[in-house]
């Protein structure tokens, strides 16, 4: 049995063709990326809630500020939870709307701890924002 001693190239049908095969791949790139973009992903509807102007607020309402100490300002009068519970107590009977106003740096208990005391008093009313100052 005779080998050949010099191997060369072969030419013809046994020769593969590389040029097809990266046309074919940057084709089907392509088209995956054009029909990813198509596609509806799945989500949530949310409904946000309107935005309190003040044009909406009512001359009624009561506004009550939580400063970073953790301390409640109605009318200007720094209160702890329980002088705010009392305040709250001594309110008349009736729908009273409440706009909570928060520093940036308040913290997230006394605001929730605000919250409480508004939900225990009965008043349903309630909008939460925060002071940019």
């Amino acid at each position: 049995m005779r080998f050949k001693r010099r191997l060369g190239l072969e030419s013809g049908l046994k020769q593969i063709a590389v040029v097809p095969f990266v046309n074919i791949f940057f084709l089907l790139v392509a088209l995956l990326l054009l029909v990813c973009g198509f596609v509806d992903r799945p989500g949530v509807a949310v409904n946000f809630p309107r935005l309190i102007t003040s044009q909406l607020l009512k001359k009624d309402t009561l506004h009550i500020t939580v400063t970073s100490e953790g301390l409640f300002l109605i009318d200007g009068v720094a209160r702890t939870v329980p002088q705010t519970k009392e305040f709250f107590s001594a309110l008349p009977a009736g729908r009273v709307s409440v706009l909570v106003q928060f520093q940036k740096q308040a913290p997230a208990e006394a605001v929730m701890q605000l919250w409480v005391l508004c939900q225990e008093a009965g008043i349903t009313d309630l909008s939460v924002a925060r002071t940019y100052e």
